[in-house]
């Protein structure tokens, strides 16, 4: 018995839908207002999960200055119907913004000490407690700070995998190594340029 054709046009057109819905993106941490300047990268997160820059030492005073901190957080390939945030330390400030109707457009958050970035899909958030960002739940239309010491567990966000200085991309965390990784970590958040990184570690630059 054959598939009738509209049938067979609705299964391809499903297909296709599922092939380019956005299961992950990527952020853009940076240290200037306006997403601009050094950034440090996450590639590929998923939606209720979250990026950060480094974890947050234990006993660590909750939103005061450390050497972690960015201002801006960029999020691409959104469209209308997600939503970016951005947040201090246990969500004590944070800001949401809906994509744009345009997918390549990309959504800039600023927020002064931010310490998490994160993305929603559908507009409001349904995330598990396990998967949520450490420091901020599903309120039901809005979102809610986890009262929890279990909660805040800062190792649920996704560590960098990138950092760019003066437009230099190197790797960091994951397969690199500590030494490596401390050394980057070191110039990118003193806002050095790329002539405070050492020379041996200029050969790692990722190549474009």
């Amino acid at each position: 018995m054959k598939t009738p054709i509209p049938t067979l046009l609705l299964t391809l057109w499903s297909i296709l839908v599922l092939l380019t819905v956005v299961i992950a993106i990527d952020i853009h941490n940076y240290q200037l207002r306006n997403c601009e300047g050094n950034f440090a990268r996450c590639n590929n997160i998923r939606p209720c999960h979250c990026c950060t820059v480094a974890h947050e030492p234990e006993g660590h005073p909750p939103d005061t200055p450390w050497e972690h901190d960015w201002v801006s957080s960029s999020y691409h390939d959104l469209d209308s119907s997600d939503q970016a945030g951005i947040s201090t330390l246990w969500g004590k400030k944070y800001k949401l913004e809906n994509g744009h109707h345009d997918p390549h457009e990309q959504v800039c958050l600023n927020l002064a000490h931010a310490r998490s970035s994160f993305w929603f899909r559908n507009q409001r958030p349904h995330c598990r407690r396990e998967q949520a960002c450490p420091w901020i739940v599903d309120g039901g239309d809005h979102l809610a700070v986890m009262d929890s010491a279990d909660a805040m567990n800062s190792t649920q966000c996704a560590l960098c995998d990138e950092i760019s200085i003066d437009n230099h991309l190197f790797k960091v965390n994951y397969d690199v190594s500590a030494n490596v990784t401390a050394a980057l970590m070191r110039v990118w958040n003193s806002g050095g340029g790329y002539d405070r990184i050492p020379e041996e570690i200029r050969l790692l630059e990722v190549k474009k």
